[in-house]
């Protein structure tokens, strides 16, 4: 049997409450979907339907799974365009931290900061500064989804 929830939009704005009503009206189906399980305590089991992941106690905290996500679709896109740029990257490592707004409702993330280190043969600066833009600016979908409430920074090492 499958329940439908019903929201509760007393707090919401007029334009989320017609937006979600117009989605379960049409019953879209999503593409993307994904489950998370309780195991125990504080810890769960996520699933995207082939892969898993543990959160929480013993596993990634859900905040950091974003800063997962981020790294990763940044990864994706840099490493096709520098491939294209006939510059292929040979190793590739993204470090990722981040500060929460302890003063907003939720302790949302404020600021994101990335660290690419790549290393390749004739890689230059330049050209994966303008590779990452590209991809962050134009592919990230993580990135497009945090970047009006987030301030995002990154820099570039590269490493011989």
């Amino acid at each position: 049997m499958i329940n439908t929830v019903q929201p509760n939009f007393k707090q919401s704005n007029s334009l989320v409450k017609r937006g979600l009503a117009q989605l379960l009206k049409r019953k879209v189906d999503f593409p993307y979907k994904t489950s998370t399980t309780w195991i125990k305590d504080l810890s769960f089991l996520g699933n995207d339907g082939s892969n898993s992941i543990i959160l929480g106690d013993g596993g990634v905290s859900p905040l950091k799974c974003i800063f997962l996500g981020v790294a990763a679709c940044a990864s994706y896109d840099l490493l096709e365009i520098m491939k294209k740029q006939r510059t292929p990257l040979e190793k590739l490592e993204i470090s990722v931290d981040g500060i929460r707004d302890e003063k907003k409702t939720g302790r949302p993330i404020k600021d994101i900061h990335m660290i690419f280190k790549v290393s390749g043969q004739n890689v230059k600066q330049q050209k994966v500064e303008k590779a990452i833009d590209t991809s962050i600016n134009q592919y990230c979908g993580v990135y497009a989804t945090i970047k009006n409430t987030s301030n995002v920074t990154y820099e570039v090492v590269i490493k011989d």
